[in-house]
């Protein structure tokens, strides 16, 4: 794998060799796995407790943004703000807010926000 370092993230380039055929397939299996579209799944499990798990895509190399909020819109905790690459992520949440103070049994909103995306859904924390 060759790697060139950009202002903000790395592009992988795989080199491959071999027959016409074999790099026809592997090129066409190695673009089957790049994500076409940003999204944010569902939390697992749901109702939790102590942690839970918010799987996400990243569609293309883009800063983004997880927070946690509560159903007053006010945010508890960022869980993560920086640049990924494109692919596929999961993020854990421990059900405590900023300062590390164990939130109380509740519905709270967790939300993806980058410049080309924006969603968010709910989640359950039980005591």
């Amino acid at each position: 794998m060759i790697t060139r370092q950009s202002d903000h993230y790395n592009y992988p380039l795989n080199i491959l060799v071999g027959s016409p055929d074999y790099v026809l397939a592997k090129t066409e299996e190695l673009i089957a796995q790049l994500p076409e579209s940003f999204t944010l799944g569902q939390n697992y499990p749901n109702p939790f407790n102590p942690e839970t798990n918010i799987p996400f895509t990243v569609a293309l190399p883009s800063y983004v943004q997880i927070s946690i909020y509560n159903l007053l819109g006010q945010k508890v905790v960022n869980l993560e703000s920086r640049w990924f690459d494109m692919g596929q992520y999961n993020v854990r949440w421990n059900g405590k807010d900023a300062q590390g103070n164990q939130l109380s049994t509740g519905v709270y909103i967790y939300s993806l926000e980058s410049p080309e995306f924006r969603k968010a859904k709910k989640l359950i924390l039980v005591k």
